[in-house]
């Protein structure tokens, strides 16, 4: 080897495979000790960690979680149909129970049932019993001393922090879980006390009642529905008073049927009153022809006495066709279902047939002259028409006095109506605040009866969440498990010492073997001396061995 050249250790000789005993067995047989060594300090070191654990006991109670009324909603949720429908599932149930009985408040209820001090008492071995050997009571007796220490170190003396500090530790020790497919709430405490964890439970559960009944609690529904009550009643009575007098003063008391009558009215008078001027026209135009026939006609006429003069048929079937034809004439210009072309094609023969029977009349005597002596008499003809003329006259003073009437009542009608639509918009509106503020007053009473019945079942304790099983006896011990911290740190003891001797040959720069000088030189040994122990002066011998070549 030359002078300065250095040794790698790591090297291996190429092409030679690794002898797995010698790599892996004769390093871990060469630092048993340290092996050892490290498993006593693992177990060590678990021992010391299972002796500053305390004992850890689980006791467990039951809720029974039902959905009823009282959870359903608040008091205005009871008289608002679209502030909330439908009654909660069972698992909602559960659900909103479990955010409940989550509150901090429920914690520290808790706490100041069983006190904080008993809550932050340090853990103390020798409440459970004495110990039964010596190692366990010196096990009990370095407990003791270790969490006084811990307890002492880390616990304030206020009151207040006291108290937030034991409802902090209950937060984390009590656990609240919905047990699947039930309406059942489990409620699980795990301490270092048997008879801490049981009567912290059965506080749970006290506690988690007192609070449900608070939060559902119906005094505060029946104040504010009270209240309600009295101003619904109040609005009623001021808004039936205000249509009450609105009502005096319109004159209106059913805006509604009052208006269906007085349409009604109009539509009857109106139509009355078309006929009734339509046969005023008829009436008129009757009268002024019967006028004109009565001025044109004697009222007395000259007769022969000598011998009794023979009326000329000819003559009064002329004059009685043309009194017939004038009365059709009559009828035709006042006909309402022909049109005008029709009543002018019929007016224009009737003319005809008149001036043909008026132009016959002239050419004919009305009597036969039967003698020399001539008379006055009446005239039969005028009687008639002065007889119908007076008729006539009659029914058309009675008529135009109806149609006056008529006309007075379409108008007071008209005027009613247009008061109606004047008043209709605030009168309405009057009556429907009060429909309203009526059927709000019944809304809050039904849910004051109601709440009510919630409020008798509050006052005999009935509320939908019911213990179903408290913590009784005193619990078997669940933790911790010391053997297995003292067997866990002897086997990674073991683990950290077969570490360090398979990395130790690696660290090591010194020749042990043959086979060392032959990896990092290159050559061979030609002897080896053994290591020999005088055994008088504890000299080193060496004896001649022999070589190879």
């Amino acid at each position: 080897m030359k002078h300065g050249q250095e040794l790698d250790f790591s090297a291996e000789p190429p092409g030679e495979a690794v002898d797995l005993a010698e790599a892996l067995f004769v390093p871990l047989w060469r630092s048993k000790y340290l092996i050892i060594l490290a498993a006593l300090v693992g177990m060590g070191v678990g021992a010391f960690q299972a002796a500053i654990q305390s004992n850890t006991y689980d006791a467990t109670g039951k809720l029974l979680v039902r959905a009823g009324a009282r959870e359903e909603g608040t008091a205005e949720a009871r008289v608002s149909p679209t502030s909330g429908g439908g009654f909660l599932s069972a698992r909602e149930a559960v659900s909103n129970e479990l955010h409940l009985l989550t509150n901090p408040k429920v914690f520290e209820g808790v706490a100041r049932r069983v006190g904080p001090e008993r809550v932050l008492a340090p853990y103390d071995p020798a409440a459970q019993g004495p110990a039964e050997s010596p190692a366990l009571r010196a096990m009990h007796d370095f407990q003791a001393w270790w969490f006084r220490v811990r307890g002492s170190s880390g616990t304030s003396t206020g009151a207040p922090r006291g108290l937030e500090a034991a409802t902090q530790t209950l937060m984390r020790s009590i656990r609240l879980h919905a047990e699947y497919g039930s309406n059942v709430i489990t409620v699980t405490c795990t301490t270092h006390s048997p008879q801490l964890s049981v009567d912290l439970v059965n506080a749970f559960i006290a506690e988690a009642l007192v609070h449900h009944q608070e939060v559902f609690s119906s005094d505060s529904s029946i104040a504010f529905l009270d209240e309600q009550v009295m101003d619904a009643r109040v609005a009623r009575s001021r808004a039936e008073a205000e249509l009450s007098d609105y009502r005096v003063m319109c004159g209106f008391f059913d805006a509604e049927a009052q208006r269906g009558h007085l349409l009604e009215d109009l539509h009857t008078l109106q139509m009355l009153l078309n006929e009734d001027l339509a046969r005023l026209a008829t009436l008129a135009s009757l009268e002024e022809t019967l006028q004109g026939e009565v001025s044109r006609e004697a009222a007395r006429r000259e007769v022969s006495v000598e011998r009794a003069p023979r009326p000329n048929p000819t003559y009064d079937r002329l004059q009685q066709r043309i009194f017939e034809l004038r009365f059709e004439l009559l009828d035709v210009e006042r006909a309402q279902d022909l049109t005008p072309a029709r009543i002018a094609t019929e007016r224009e023969r009737i003319l005809q047939q008149l001036a043909k029977a008026e132009e016959e009349l002239q050419g004919a005597p009305e009597f036969l002259d039967a003698g020399t002596s001539i008379v006055e008499q009446d005239n039969p003809r005028y009687e008639r028409l002065r007889e119908r003329l007076d008729t006539t006259t009659a029914d058309l003073v009675a008529l135009r006095s109806g149609t006056a009437k008529r006309e007075q009542r379409l108008a007071e009608v008209e005027e009613l109506l247009a008061e109606l639509e004047r008043c209709g918009p605030t009168l309405s509106m009057l009556e429907t605040e009060a429909r309203q503020t009526n059927l709000q007053l019944d809304q809050f009473l039904a849910a004051r009866l109601q709440v009510g019945v919630l409020d008798m079942l509050d006052n005999v304790n009935l509320i939908n969440l019911l213990p179903l099983q408290y913590a009784k006896g005193l619990p078997e011990k669940t933790g911790p498990r010391r053997g297995r911290s003292v067997i866990l740190g002897a086997l990674l003891g073991v683990a950290t010492g077969f570490g360090l001797a398979l990395v130790r040959p690696r660290l090591d720069r010194r020749l042990r073997s043959p086979e060392d000088v032959r990896r990092l030189l290159g050559n061979v040994a030609l002897a080896v001396i053994p290591e020999t122990r005088s055994r008088g002066k504890g000299m080193r011998g060496r004896a001649p061995a022999g070589g190879r070549r």
